[in-house]
């Protein structure tokens, strides 16, 4: 009765189902514990449309088809991402700890009254990070076509020839889709990148060792 009563509610709780039935919770416990029953958290994921399985579905199969033609594809990819730092941080109470003989009892600032944030843009590139770069407060087209057009070159600096990425990778943010970052992107690797939910950019390795050799 009472594991009937979880495997038609699986998110139910011990407290509730003692209350239902009558039974101590020490009981419900013991019940789930023999049944090899165990709570498990949820993972959060980002909601997607309909739409956007296919894509993914295709993005994944063309990644593996790069991965059985060149095993070493993913070590010469880039992968890049910008985001935003503030002074809370993230914090999580379930994940930090104090231990004591007593209660110290502990806190963590937050809310503070004076707050600061800063946006950053780095990238992944083998083994190697890549940045990070100090973005304006507002990411917009106009910035990050500077990013690619002033900053990238010397990023990549002190890269080996032979380590340089292919492919240049970043996601579907805003700033990444206006024309003017498109027009960029179209004339220095073009034909070369997927317009995606995930864009991969290629040629680039060529692109900067053209820059670098000048």
């Amino acid at each position: 009765m009472v594991l009937d009563a979880f495997l038609q509610e699986p998110t139910t709780s011990i407290r509730t189902i003692s209350r239902l039935y009558g039974e101590s919770k020490s009981l419900v416990q013991r019940v789930l514990k023999e049944n090899h029953q165990h709570p498990y958290h949820y993972t959060q994921v980002q909601y997607l449309q309909p739409q956007d399985y296919p894509a993914r579905v295709e993005f994944c199969q063309w990644l593996l088809r790069q991965h059985a033609d060149n095993p070493n594809f993913l070590d010469r990819v880039i992968f890049t991402v910008e985001s935003c730092f503030t002074r809370d941080g993230v914090f999580s109470s379930r994940n930090y700890h104090v231990w004591a003989g007593e209660n110290p009892n502990a806190t963590r600032p937050r809310a503070f009254q004076h707050r600061f944030s800063i946006n950053l843009w780095a990238g992944i590139l083998g083994d190697r990070i890549i940045g990070p770069v100090e973005l304006p407060r507002i990411l917009n087209a106009e910035n990050y076509a500077k990013l690619l057009l002033h900053n990238l070159e010397d990023l990549l600096d002190n890269v080996p020839l032979q380590h340089l990425p292919q492919w240049f990778q970043h996601d579907s943010a805003p700033a990444h889709f206006p024309r003017n970052v498109r027009d960029i992107l179209h004339h220095m690797y073009p034909n070369q990148w997927k317009d995606e939910e995930v864009l991969f950019i290629g040629s680039l390795a060529s692109e900067i060792s053209g820059l670098k050799a000048s």
